[in-house]
């Protein structure tokens, strides 16, 4: 089975979701200012010890590199680059307005503004949102 791990740390929750392909296998939010709060390498464990699966069943990562909170942003991409090193996998990194747009196409989405440089290709994971053509 190959597994994603998608790291959120943008605000004051932190979250990781485990993945198989488009299937959600298990995800977390906590607040940072949550009293036993560690920090987000104990989160990542947690969820993928819950899931019955080790940092060894990893095939790549993804993480919210912002807009967010400087701090937390630094501390998840941070995380996410020493998680990948260590495990030889790709780590992607996902802007906050592309999740919200990914978000917002889906049937009952939020309703979203997001703007891009136009003509600017946006990546995302499976790589179906793209800014318009100028």
């Amino acid at each position: 089975m190959k597994l994603t791990l998608s790291i959120e740390t943008s605000s004051s929750d932190y979250g990781v979701a485990l993945s198989a392909g488009r299937d959600l296998v298990r995800h977390q939010t906590v607040s940072r200012l949550t009293p036993g709060f560690v920090n987000v390498g104990e989160l990542a464990a947690a969820t993928l010890r819950e899931a019955g699966h080790g940092f060894e069943d990893l095939e790549r990562l993804a993480v919210n590199v912002g807009p967010g909170n400087l701090g937390s942003v630094r501390a998840g991409v941070s995380y996410a680059n020493g998680l990948a090193f260590s495990l030889q996998v790709p780590v992607l990194g996902v802007d906050s307005l592309t999740l919200t747009a990914i978000q917002a196409g889906r049937p009952g989405g939020p309703p979203c503004c997001a703007s891009a440089t136009p003509g600017a290709a946006t990546s995302t994971p499976d790589s179906s949102v793209r800014a318009p053509p100028s």
